[in-house]
């Protein structure tokens, strides 16, 4: 910077070393400083991307991130070098080619995705991580574009086991009702063969009454399904199988005589 000042870091060094990488020349320079600290001191003026992409175009982000700062995280080194963009933004400009799962299944086989973010930040879930990525987005937006193949209950059940979908879903959004996000991820499969998925333990009226208390079951089932009597959607759930049962009593009448009733009583099978 003292030879010249009219130039900028990357000018420097382009002009010196064409045969090298950047990262094998910066690791030879100085172990003692992080990756962040010796790019603050390079140009304040330019953003992380339009410097990276400049840097090495053959290695992917990653492969750049492991090596340079094995200590942070990587939230950590996104939030300081550019707090002007989206995660999301950030992402679609690194490789615009691939899915996002694509390019994480290539950077650990033997891992899961969730196995990836809390690897990023493992005092957080994957929820709190994603709500400080991009917070002007809705979850289902940023599904919408990571994987477009897979139905979402494919990517649910990878990404949290130990969570029931009810507690998970409420602390997606709690101002939309369960049919208002419902509808819009996945218009191929019925609402039954998402929760018969999703939760085997419960049974589907106590979740339901959970979901939305200020409906009806009928109003709600009458949105999820117009095509089919309510009567047939009732026999495959597991609320109560209902039996009719005929008892015989006799009844001494007003008139003194004697009669034979029969009385229909709905019991739980």
């Amino acid at each position: 910077m003292i030879l010249d000042s009219t130039s900028t870091f990357l000018d420097l060094y382009m002009s010196l070393d064409s045969t090298s990488t950047f990262l094998e020349w910066y690791m030879s320079l100085d172990s003692t400083r992080t990756f962040l600290d010796l790019y603050m001191i390079i140009d304040s003026t330019s953003t992380f991307l339009d410097w990276y992409m400049i840097l090495d175009s053959t290695s992917t982000f990653l492969d750049l991130y492991m090596i340079i700062d094995s200590t942070s995280t990587f939230l950590d080194l996104y939030m300081i070098l550019d707090s002007t963009s989206t995660f999301l933004d950030w992402y679609m400009i690194i490789d615009s080619t691939s899915t996002f799962l694509d390019r994480y299944m290539s950077l650990d086989s033997t891992s899961t995705f969730l196995d990836w973010c809390m690897s990023l930040d493992s005092t957080s879930m994957f929820l709190d991580w994603y709500m400080i990525l991009d917070s002007t987005s809705t979850f289902l937006d940023l599904y919408m574009i990571l994987d477009s193949t897979s139905t979402f209950l494919d990517w649910y059940m990878i990404l949290d086991s130990t969570s029931t979908f009810l507690e998970w879903y409420m602390s997606l959004d709690s101002t939309s009702t369960f049919l208002d996000w419902y509808m819009p991820l996945n218009s191929t499969s019925t609402f039954l063969d998402l929760y018969l998925s999703l939760d085997s333990t419960s049974t589907f009226l106590d979740w339901y009454i959970s979901l939305d208390s200020t409906s009806t079951f009928l109003d709600w089932y009458m949105i999820l399904d117009s095509t089919s009597a309510f009567l047939d959607m009732y026999m495959t759930l597991d609320l109560l199988v209902r039996s009719l049962t005929c008892t015989y009593s006799l009844d001494f009448s007003r008139t003194g005589g004697w009669s034979c009733r029969c009385y229909w009583i709905l019991v739980s099978a």
